[in-house]
Parts: structure tokens; C-alpha cells; sequence
């Protein structure tokens, strides 16, 4: 209970210091002061496209519906701010639609909110979070009888699970969908969305080898696409019916069509696009098909959006490579292979559990939590209310003093950082001590040399090395190596492999400008990290950093530094 009033604090003053901040910073026209709510909710999708723009809509909105103490207006007003900001802060307004409208019969809201944390969480790869929050959205739609949200939620949640596999429950809710559009004439849904779901209603069709099913439907569709004038959809069922051609073994006609549509694509589809020509062409000619297959890996680089049809494409590359005898690009496939395989096992198993245990059941666990956690509430509310009030000018001061504390904290450790030489921070090489190491001595002067080679020549920077491969290219093994560095380091080897990296990547900052135009992903793969999270962590704690704070503050202390 402590918590969840606690989270209501954070986010009040969140929203605080943010219109503070924009006060400060913004001088808001008064020809957009003086306009009514519906005519700043008209200019902001007017000027949606212009984000600095619609930030002065969204923002006088929210000021505007605040005074009326309506919370369905001041959701709105929320809900006008999600997609303007990252996803941390974007977040942070879908709580607060949530906490203002949580009890509402409304048919937007809560289910809004949920839907939009569900496509915030989709779009930055966190798929489990993103599904529980389209059931949330889901039910508050069934429960508040909103028809479009039942709609977009049921095309999310199935979209999921086409995607890792549960194709005969994904069809059920496109099926849904379908119905809920055709059935509902008086509502305003788009044509767009009715294509989406008859699109995606077939891919599922052909997934689960219901190819006739699927040529029916994908003629259904481009019927539609045709009728309601829509190129993009007419396109994309086009590249629909080619692939559904490849399972009817009807492959020239197929190949025609992969090859028309080509242009038109990108990312994933394009993906998809090549797999199938690699398939068809694996048939006929070899090398072809490896060109393919080699196309799908640098878009699926790029993206780092899996699917199951990689596995086929990693599968057909290791044979290939194995027929010509290179080891080395065949190992790196089976590299690649097995990295594929543990993602899709991973996904899969939670599409599982989730679609049992949360989606097929109906939600009645939820809904009883929910009836007592607000029976609590009501027993409690005077309570609550005192201690909210004597809490909230504890946690105001506390917060107001932790971040000033923590900017004063550092700003100290950056200056610091950019303050120490290059040798100062490299790594030293001890004196042995075979005493306490047990290790014959020239292994270990052996191992402390090649060390020292690693350092010199920025062998670190190189991606995907761990103990065991570093101590075989050695010709030692992972104990000699690890008790070496734990004796002579003070720390373990990713410890240690981190810690150059990232003192490396202090040095090379301060004297090149360019880098620091880098976003933290590039600067991460620079000095070979594999992904922004284990950089991001291994910088914080090598520095006490964020490496956000550090790369936004890095050129003005660096400047000033200049002019001393």
C-alpha cells in the first residue's frame, strides 16, 4: 500500500517539474493560451508532426484540464503527452491516465492507457510486457463495453502470438477482430485496421498450413485494399499471395511477385521477402539462394527482430559453408544458429505459459485482487490520507535533496574522470606471486605478457570474447587465467574486460569530437560491447556515472577544461 502511494508522489512531481521546466524554457503563443480544449486537441494533431509544436498544444491542454478537475479531460491531457517523450517518461503519463481514471466507465480510458504501454513496451523489445499489458488493456475494454479497444487489443495479442508460433490461438482472436469490425458498422474504425487484421488473419492461415484458407482470405483482402483504394495494403497482400504461391508449389509465379514487391519493403518484410527467394532459388541455384540467406542476416543485424524462419535461413548458410569447406564463416553461422535458437526458445516458452495462464482463462484472478485491493483501500482511506499528506512533504524534500546531491555527485565524478591521464588509467601488471597462486611462474609471466599484448593493441575492443575463448587463443586454460587475473587485477575477467573498455573509451572522448556525436548504442558496439544495457551497466559501474549524464555533460566540462 506504502508503494503504491509512494509511486503516486513520484509521479505527481515528475509532472510538476516537468511543466516547470517548460515554463522556463517555453514561451507559450497566446494565440494557443486562448483556445478551448477541443481546439488545442485539434491543433495538436495538426501538428503532430511537429513535436515542439504539439508540446505547446499538449501542455496548455493539460494546464487547461487540470482547472476542471475532470479526470477524463486530464487523461486526455496525458494521453496527448505519451508519444512525444522516450519510453521511460512516456510511461510515466500512462501511469497517470491509469491513476485518474482507473475506476472510470469510460470507453477510452483506462484501456487507452494500457494499449499505449503495451505498444511503448513492443517497440523497444520487451514482448512480455508488452502482452500484459494488452490483456490489461483487454479487459478494461470488455469491462467498458469500448468496441475499437477490444478491436486493437485483440489485433495486438494475436499479433504476439503469431509471432512466436501460437498460430491456432492467433487466429481465434483475428477471427474476433474481424467479426467486432463487420458486426459493428456504427463504429468509426479505420480501413486501415480492417486490412491490417485480414493481412495478419492470413499470414496466420498460411503459418499454420492452411494454405487454401489463406488464398481466400488474401483474396478477400485485396478486393478490399482494391475497393477502399489503399496502395500499401494492395502491395502487401500481394506479397502475401507470392508466398502463399511458394506453399502451393506454384514457385515461378511466386518468384514474379517476390521480385515486383521487392522495392516496396523494408525491414522485417524485406526480411521475409528474401527468405522465401532464398528458399525457391535453394531449389535451382545454390549460390543465389546463399546471397538471399546473406541478406536476411544483415537485415535481421540491423533489426535484431527474430522470427522463426531464421533458424531455416542460419541452418541453410552452415550447410553451405560446410560444402565449401570454410570453417570459419560456418562457424560463425553456427554461432549465430544457436544465439537464434535460445531467443525463439525463450519467447516461445513464455507465449505458452502466458496464453494459458493469463489470456485463455477468463480473469477472474484479476478482477478479485482488484476488488480487494479497493476494499483495503476504502477501509483505510482516512488513513491513508494523513499519512499521504505527511509523506508527500517528506518524500518532496527528500527528492529535491537526492537530486540536487546526486548532479553536485556527478558532475564531481565526471571531472574527476576527465581529469586522470591515459596511463593512469591503464590496467598495471604485478610482480608475480607464485606463492600464492600455485601456478608454475612462466605460465604466469606467459599469461601477463599476452595480457599486456591485449591492452597495447585494443584487442578488448573486439566483440564476443569471454574467459574461455580469450585463454584458448592464449594456449592457457580458463583456471590459469582467471587465478591470474583475480591475483594481479583484483577482479574477474569481465570485470576486467569492461573496465578497459570503458577507460578506453574516457581517453578516446576527450580528444575526439566526433565520438561524441555517437548514440550510447554505437559508442557500445565501438568498444565491443553487444548490446546498450550490458554497456550502459558495466559504465555505471566502473564510473558511478550514467553514461546519459556523462555523454550530455562530456564537451562542456571538456571546453572549460580547455580554457583553463
Amino acid at each position: 500500500m506504502f508503494m503504491k502511494y509512494l509511486k503516486i508522489i513520484f509521479c505527481l512531481l515528475f509532472f510538476t517539474n516537468c511543466v516547470a521546466g517548460f515554463a522556463q524554457q517555453n514561451i507559450v503563443p497566446d494565440s494557443i493560451l486562448a483556445k478551448t480544449l477541443p481546439d488545442l486537441e485539434k491543433g495538436y494533431y495538426a501538428n503532430y508532426k511537429n513535436d515542439s509544436i504539439a508540446l505547446f498544444y499538449a501542455k496548455v491542454y493539460l494546464a487547461k484540464a487540470k482547472k476542471t478537475k475532470d479526470s477524463l479531460k486530464i487523461a486526455k491531457g496525458y494521453d496527448l503527452h505519451v508519444l512525444l517523450y522516450e519510453l521511460e517518461d512516456a510511461l510515466l503519463y500512462c501511469d497517470s491516465i491509469v491513476l485518474f481514471t482507473k475506476n472510470s466507465t469510460s470507453t477510452n480510458y483506462p484501456a487507452k492507457a494500457f494499449l499505449l504501454k503495451g505498444y511503448l513496451y513492443m517497440i523497444s523489445g520487451e514482448s512480455q510486457k508488452s502482452l500484459d499489458n494488452y490483456l490489461i488493456g483487454e479487459e478494461y475494454a470488455v469491462k467498458n463495453k469500448s468496441v475499437i479497444h477490444q478491436f486493437q487489443a485483440k489485433n495486438e495479442i494475436a499479433s504476439i502470438k503469431s509471432m512466436w508460433g501460437e498460430y491456432n490461438e492467433a487466429l481465434e482472436s483475428y477471427k474476433e477482430s474481424i467479426q467486432l469490425f463487420e458486426t459493428n458498422p456504427e463504429i468509426p474504425f479505420r480501413e486501415d485496421q480492417y486490412l491490417y487484421t485480414i493481412y495478419n488473419l492470413a499470414l496466420c492461415y498460411q503459418r499454420s498450413k492452411k494454405f487454401d484458407s489463406a488464398k481466400i482470405t488474401l483474396e478477400k483482402g485485396k478486393l478490399h485494399s482494391i475497393k477502399a483504394n489503399d496502395l500499401y495494403y494492395k502491395r502487401k497482400f500481394k506479397f502475401s499471395s507470392a508466398i502463399n504461391n511458394y506453399f502451393l508449389k506454384d514457385y515461378n509465379l511466386a518468384l514474379d511477385s517476390l521480385k515486383s514487391v521487392n522495392p516496396h519493403l523494408k525491414g522485417f518484410s524485406l526480411a521475409i521477402n528474401h527468405y522465401y527467394q532464398g528458399m525457391i532459388y535453394k531449389k535451382t541455384n545454390e549460390e543465389f539462394a546463399k546471397n538471399h540467406f546473406l541478406i536476411v542476416d544483415s537485415l535481421y543485424a540491423i533489426s535484431q527482430d527474430e522470427f522463426p524462419e531464421l533458424r531455416i535461413v542460419y541452418e541453410n548458410l552452415v550447410d553451405y559453408y560446410e560444402g565449401r569447406n570454410n570453417t570459419k564463416t560456418q562457424l560463425l553461422f553456427i554461432k549465430k544458429l544457436l544465439d537464434v535458437d535460445s531467443l525463439l526458445d525463450v519467447n516461445r516458452e513464455y507465449m505458452f505459459q502466458e496464453t494459458i495462464k493469463r489470456y485463455d482463462k477468463p480473469l477472474l484472478i484479476r478482477e478479485k485482487d482488484r476488488l480487494v485491493k479497493e476494499l483495503k483501500i476504502q477501509n483505510r482511506q482516512k488513513q491513508i490520507i494523513i499519512l499521504l499528506a505527511v509523506i508527500s512533504l517528506l518524500s518532496i524534500g527528500a527528492i529535491l535533496y537526492i537530486q540536487f546531491r546526486k548532479k553536485i555527485l556527478y558532475k564531481q565524478k565526471l571531472e574527476n574522470l576527465l581529469s586522470q591521464s591515459s596511463a593512469s588509467l591503464k590496467e598495471e601488471n604485478n610482480t608475480p606471486k607464485e606463492s600464492n597462486l600455485n601456478i608454475n611462474p612462466e605460465i604466469v609471466n606467459h599469461i601477463l605478457q599476452k595480457l599486456e599484448k591485449f591492452e597495447n593493441q585494443l584487442l578488448f575492443k573486439e566483440k564476443e570474447i569471454t574467459a574461455s575463448s580469450f585463454a584458448k587463443s592464449i594456449n592457457s586454460n580458463t583456471s590459469y587465467l582467471s587465478k591470474t587475473i583475480n591475483h594481479f587485477k583484483e577482479k574477474n575477467f569481465s570485470q576486467y574486460l569492461n573496465d578497459l573498455r570503458i577507460n578506453y573509451l574516457i581517453q578516446e572522448v576527450k580528444h575526439n569530437p566526433l565520438l561524441r556525436k555517437y548514440t550510447v548504442k554505437a559508442l557500445g558496439d565501438e568498444i565491443g560491447f553487444g548490446n546498450t544495457e550490458s554497456f550502459s551497466k558495466a559504465f555505471k559501474e566502473r564510473t558511478g556515472v550514467p553514461i546519459g549524464y556523462f555523454m550530455k555533460n562530456l564537451a562542456e566540462i571538456v571546453n572549460k577544461s580547455q580554457d583553463l
